[in-house]
């Protein structure tokens, strides 16, 4: 806990016991020295090119993929990652590396092919091997002559041997391509988290290796074939351990031979345990112990794990449920926003894809954003999306061969007064669009530059004070004019409005009828073929809708008041980068603003014309710190009475923002960090003024790797951004964390189970007004939980709590009886005006949904609500309030079920319900109820309950009955952070 940090917001992990406290060692493998703790260097060298086909033996993206890989792993934090083509330049590249990774040539055809072999490189990796260094050889790299034998098996532990043997070739090793399945054959460090895997590959065998196998592990058999036709077992993966000093350094080293096709490694087609295999080969190499289940890669982490107590099909989904290929299929509009993969095998961060019309062979363009330089151009298709996850995951590629490009280095330069020509200060502002023309609009050195798509080509256009400006050579040029003309002119609309339909559902019995779910049909069937995997949502006072979907657009929706009987769907914004949230704001004339959220920045849309689609696609804020990883969303938009923007960042803690609840002032101007320290959060909400928590951000993260549930926070955003302590609030989740990994995290107010909620969508208030107080009664003001993963609406119980060492609340979440949506839900709103609250959602993996979105109401009907309106811990028992009187049989105790349970925090994915008496103990202790008491007014209830202590989670069950004989189900689950004082009877006056 941080000292300084307002105790009614932080809670010391002591509070709940050892399940709470900070998380244990998970790493285990192999002894390593003393400075375990200390930053691993690893050196990754990638051979030249030579003259194999492509996707084989693809030497530098393959480095390029393990450097991005171990960067991003379960063990990035303690690994520095060096990377070069050919032999390191940097004469002290080797004295700094604790383990060198090389994939090259061989020397079989000439020694100088292999990189160990040319001048004294061999010496001087005998002499780190001999400091403690570690080495991995892949493939060809361990052909190695016999000269070097002896030195051989003492740096490697292994080589294929090419000029011992009776084979033509000279060879006494043996090379086949084959698809056996390699099998780990000993409990190693290297072959954690490796199973029996299908390789199609190049294998190596009857490899040369020690005679003495003290400190030699064979890691990797496959049945392979023999000359005579028969297959046999051989070793295809080794390691070696030895001591190396007399202070106890220890060298270690592993050879695989496999390694020929890039796809086993990166892109579709990967097979994980080859990738896992190789990461740790290097870790463990490095000096590094190996993470319980092996070194895993950023995607494996965020990767859905199916569990053994799963009860529906959704629920053990894999990769291949997910493939979806529909984007490929998608008119994204003219341009699209993304970071982008080049055929080179670097990326655009911060980019937009252009079509040219009317261009050739340059068809499309690609601009970087945050340099203003125009990198390549190229003809075919626009971009190649891949299918995995839905087309949401992986980077989009540059779709066709590129006529030109332009390196990673190349940037516009300004000339001063005294001539000097020095790098130009680069800001990207907007882009407008007019009919099929493009055009991006920088400010560079102060001065306005634009960069044009229009059938005229590409180019930058300035006003005079251009003239010192300089884009980079072999790009677009620049045309310096006496004056820069409109950006756009009046087009026609670009897209043809669709009108669908809605449906009223029918009262839910399993709410008493109170509530119904109403559903619009979404256009799945459009002239763009645009998918509606539908992820913000924002209305205007006048209720239209503005929906953004995942895939790049935003949809503006009119006619959702009333009977639904017709909807006018408009694609108001295309091109976006996978936006996830959206939001409305009001100037101080009532205008509404139009706001969506990408990965890449909060874009302001402006219908300059007002013909119902965006001209104006407004930069409003850009700080976002990317690096074009995946499950590295901005997630939700939310905006507070000052105007001030909130949402939640997921991603590497390598970035500004991963894993952070973000604030943007309403300017826009400046991009702060409210609270780290999350997984994957995609949960958020405002509190409202009238609230009990008017002014507070709500946070829900998700279950996964040290996220033993799903939690969900409440954040004062004023604390978390005036006090230099606070602002560095901590949810918990290690990997992320932009802190000390020891630290003891801040509890939640609450904690939901499997049960309830397998992923988190965001939190919706019920607003404090007439039409509201109305409908909703005592739940005016209540929250809302939306569960992504069960589709479900959930109403939440918090107790406010201002006890030191305490979070600021506590409570308790139930689902709303019956009511189901048709896809994950994310986000909800409240329409004008009324009392309905209308939610969007999405497919993808791991949900219920059964369509690939929704948007549908959830309205109040004229029957009475019969839930439970507030509840308050004691320290002998809880108290709860019901909207509706209860029947005598409440008082039963026999009528109340209450168990009790905890979770356990680790690298694994999730955890178990764990009894608290016995916390090693898979199970829920039961907590018998002693008596029931019912209030005069027959509305509430409290139970005594002797065992009643702090808890992570508990259940409260009961089947009752109103008054009227009408149902009342109790469905609550909760936590308990402080149990107060003793109920002293309803109205204090005794028990």
């Amino acid at each position: 806990m941080l000292a300084s940090a307002p105790l009614s917001l932080f809670l010391s992990a002591a509070l709940l016991g050892a399940a709470l406290a900070p998380p244990p060692d998970d790493s285990g493998g192999a002894e390593a020295d003393a400075g375990e703790d200390r930053v691993r260097t690893v050196l990754l060298i990638a051979g030249e090119d030579d003259s194999h086909a492509a996707g084989t033996h693809e030497y530098a993206a393959t480095v390029a993929a393990l450097a991005e890989y171990l960067k991003d792993s379960n063990v990035g934090e303690r690994l520095r990652v060096e990377t070069a083509v050919g032999w390191p330049k940097d004469a002290a590249a080797l004295d700094r590396a604790d383990c060198v990774f090389l994939y090259s040539g061989g020397g079989d055809r000439d020694e100088k092919n292999h990189p160990l072999l040319v001048g004294d490189r061999w010496s001087q990796l005998e002499a780190a091997a001999a400091r403690g260094c570690g080495v991995v050889l892949l493939h060809w790299s361990t052909f190695l002559p016999d000269r070097l034998h002896d030195s051989a098996m003492a740096v490697v532990g292994g080589r294929f041997d090419y000029e011992g043997g009776e084979h033509p070739k000279g060879w006494e090793s043996r090379i086949n391509f084959a698809q056996p399945t390699v099998t780990p054959t000993a409990d190693h460090p290297v072959t954690d988290g490796v199973e029996p895997h299908h390789l199609h590959d190049e294998f190596y065998h009857h490899l040369s290796f020690p005679k003495a196998k003290a400190g030699w592990t064979p890691l990797l058999t496959a049945p392979l074939p023999e000359d005579d036709g028969t297959t046999s077992s051989q070793t295809v993966a080794w390691a070696l351990e030895r001591a190396v000093t007399s202070g106890g350094s220890i060298h270690r080293a592993v050879g695989f031979t496999g390694g020929h096709f890039e796809k086993n490694l990166k892109g579709e087609g990967t097979e994980a345990n080859h990738r896992r295999f190789l990461m740790n080969a290097i870790a463990w190499s490095a000096g590094l112990e190996i993470p319980r289940g092996g070194v895993r890669t950023f995607d494996e982490l965020w990767t859905p794990v199916s569990r053994t107590d799963a009860k529906l099909p959704y629920e053990v989904e894999k990769e291949p449920d997910w493939i979806d290929d529909r984007i490929r299929d998608m008119d994204p509009g003219p341009f699209f926003f993304s970071s982008l993969s080049l055929p080179d095998g670097e990326k655009i961060l911060k980019g937009v894809a252009i079509t040219v019309p009317g261009a050739s062979p340059e068809e499309h363009v690609a601009v970087d954003t945050l340099t203003g330089v125009a990198r390549c151009g190229w003809g075919g298709r626009f971009l190649e999306h891949t299918d995995r996850r839905y087309g949401l995951i992986d980077l989009p590629k540059v779709g066709g061969e590129c006529v030109w490009s332009l390196p990673k280095t190349a940037r516009w330069t300004v000339r001063d007064e005294s001539g000097e020509v020095t790098p130009a200060e680069v800001k990207y502002d907007a882009l407008t669009v007019d009919g099929p023309d493009v055009t991006l609009h920088f400010t560079i050195a102060g001065e306005v530059v634009r960069f044009l798509a229009d059938e005229n080509g590409t180019r930058y256009e300035s006003g005079l004070g251009g003239e010192k400006l300089s884009p980079p050579a072999g790009g677009p040029g620049l045309r310096v004019r006496w004056q820069l003309g409109a950006p756009y002119a009046d087009p026609a609309p670009r897209w043809t409005p669709l009108v669908t339909a809605g449906r009223l559902g029918k009262p839910l019995a399993e709410s008493a009828e109170a509530f119904a779910v109403d559903t619009v049909d979404l256009p799945f069937d459009n002239p763009p073929n645009a998918l509606l995997f539908l992820s913000g949502l924002g209305f205007t006072p006048d209720g239209t809708a503005y929906v953004a979907a995942a895939h790049g657009d935003v949809w503006q929706v009119r006619g959702l008041d009333g009977d639904l009987s017709q909807i006018e769907w408009r694609r108001f914004a295309t091109g976006f980068y996978q936006p996830l949230g959206m939001t409305v704001r009001l100037t101080a004339e009532s205008e509404p603003e139009i706001f969506a959220l990408g990965r890449d920045r909060i874009t302001k849309l402006i219908d300059v014309n007002g013909d119902g689609e965006a001209d104006r696609y407004e930069s409003f804020n850009a700080d976002l710190d990317i690096i074009g990883q995946p499950h590295a969303y901005a997630m939700g938009l939310e905006t507070d009475a000052e105007g001030n923007f909130y949402f939640l960042k997921s991603g590497s803690a390598s970035t500004k923002q991963g894993g952070c609840l973000v604030q943007v002032t309403a300017d826009g101007a400046e991009m702060k960090v409210v609270a780290t320290g999350f997984r994957h959060p995609n949960g958020i909400g405002l509190s409202p003024e009238g609230s009990s928590f008017a002014g507070l951000v709500t946070a829900a993260d998700n279950e996964g790797n040290w996220v033993p549930a799903t939690p969900l926070h409440l954040i004062d955003p004023s604390v978390a951004v005036s006090d230099a302590a606070a602002a560095k609030y901590y949810a918990g989740f290690v990997p992320t964390a932009h802190r000390e990994a020891t630290i003891a995290f801040d509890q939640p107010a609450l904690w939901m189970p499997r049960a309830v909620c397998t992923s988190a969508g965001g939190q919706c208030w019920v607003p404090c007004d007439d039409h509201c107080d109305e409908a909703w009664g005592s739940l005016a003001g209540s929250m809302l939980h939306l569960s992504y993963g069960r589709c479900t609406a959930n109403l939440v119980l918090t107790e406010d709590l201002h006890v030191p060492g305490a979070p600021r609340a506590q409570g308790a979440v139930m689902p709303l009886p019956g009511v189901t949506f048709q896809a994950g839900v994310c986000r909800g709103r409240f329409f004008p005006g009324t009392a309905d609250l209308w939610v969007c959602g999405l497919d993808g993996w791991q949900t219920a949904a059964v369509k690939d979105g929704c948007l549908q109401r959830l309205r109040r009907t004229d029957a009475p609500v019969r839930l439970p309106t507030s509840l308050k811990v004691h320290r002998d028992g809880l108290e709860l309030r019901f909207a509706t009187e209860l029947a005598e049989e409440a008082a039963d105790p026999a009528n109340w079920d209450i168990e009790a349970w905890t979770y356990k925090r680790t690298a694994d994915y999730g955890s178990p319900e764990l009894r608290p008496s016995d916390p090693e103990q898979e199970g829920h202790d039961v907590w018998p109820v002693a008596a029931v008491s019912l209030s005069p007014d027959r509305r509430g209830a409290y139970l005594s309950i002797p065992r009643l202590e702090p808890v992570m989670q508990y259940s409260l069950h009961a089947d009752l009955t109103a008054a009227d004989a009408a149902p009342v189900p109790v469905r609550l689950f909760g936590t308990i952070h402080h149990a107060g004082d003793r109920w002293l009877g309803w109205g204090g006056e005794g028990g």
